[in-house]
């Protein structure tokens, strides 16, 4: 008997409509499996691009602290000379303050015998007046000098503040560069299992 049954027909066709579905469940498998592989090329190529502005940023950042550096040793240098120079002028002032009230002191004994030390009086009180002078330069060099080194350490602690910023920046980057790393690290795991 060749005469099928119609169970026989009805699953013959439900064999056949399963090949069917299964051939496009293939071609939907593949299709996105072409799909997550561009997916995951498109993901590397930005975690990539990303990491290279990070690095570049890195680069930028740390030189920009190697220029802060320089600059503020250059200022400390310049700090310690305008220290040095005030000590100096410091110990000139006290030696011409102290010369100019020993002067005072030898004006007032020769004023008590002036009939007699006339000449004197006027040398005397020429070298007084010229101590005089040097006196006020040195206290106007002095006083400014004050000035420099106020400036100076104040500039100076700009420099260390920029320089601590810069270093927080870096260590925030190659942070997010880490992050940025493992997280691509981890995106490729997937893609491999899948």
């Amino acid at each position: 008997m060749n005469h099928k049954t119609d169970a026989e027909t009805r699953f013959e066709d439900q064999i056949s409509k399963l090949v069917l579905e299964k051939q496009e469940l293939e071609w939907e498998k593949e299709s996105l499996q072409r799909q997550i592989e561009t997916v995951a090329n498109q993901h590397t190529e930005a975690i990539l691009n990303v990491k290279k502005k990070l690095q570049a940023k890195i680069r930028n950042t740390v030189e920009e602290k190697g220029k802060y550096q320089v600059s503020a040793e250059i200022k400390d240098k310049e700090i310690n000379n305008l220290k040095d120079e005030l000590k100096t002028l410091q110990l000139l002032k006290y030696n011409l303050e102290k010369k100019s009230s020993e002067l005072e002191v030898k004006l007032a004994l020769q004023t008590r015998s002036k009939d007699s030390h006339l000449n004197q009086l006027g040398e005397v009180e020429k070298r007084f007046s010229a101590l005089s002078r040097q006196c006020a330069v040195v206290k106007q060099a002095h006083e400014e000098l004050e000035h420099n080194v106020d400036e100076a350490m104040q500039v100076n602690k700009k420099m260390t503040t920029a320089c601590e910023k810069q270093e927080a920046t870096i260590v925030s980057l190659k942070k997010e560069v880490e992050e940025l790393s493992n997280k691509a690290d981890q995106g490729q795991d997937v893609f491999r299992e899948t």
